[in-house]
């Protein structure tokens, strides 16, 4: 489990020309391309998926893990007034 940065400081270390940056890995997470947990302001990231991610170019459903647990607390939803 790593956080954006040290996930990136991690394949720099074994590539330092590789095009993984900051930027891409925060669209990937945006458009729920790859399996990530929010803890506060920061997102976890798992690097056996991620890995599995860039041989594949895909994730399998079983291993997507941030929104569906937004949805199920029902966090960020509107009750009714009464």
């Amino acid at each position: 489990m790593r956080t954006i940065k040290a996930l990136v400081k991690y394949y720099k270390m074994i590539d330092p020309e590789t095009c993984i940056t900051e930027h891409w890995v925060r669209q990937l997470i945006k458009r729920n391309e790859i399996p990530y947990i929010k803890q506060g302001n920061r997102f976890i990231l798992q690097l056996d998926s991620f890995d599995e991610f860039l041989q594949t170019g895909k994730v399998l459903p079983a291993t997507l893990i941030g929104e569906e647990e937004e949805k199920q607390s029902g966090y960020g939803e509107l009750r009714s007034v009464r």
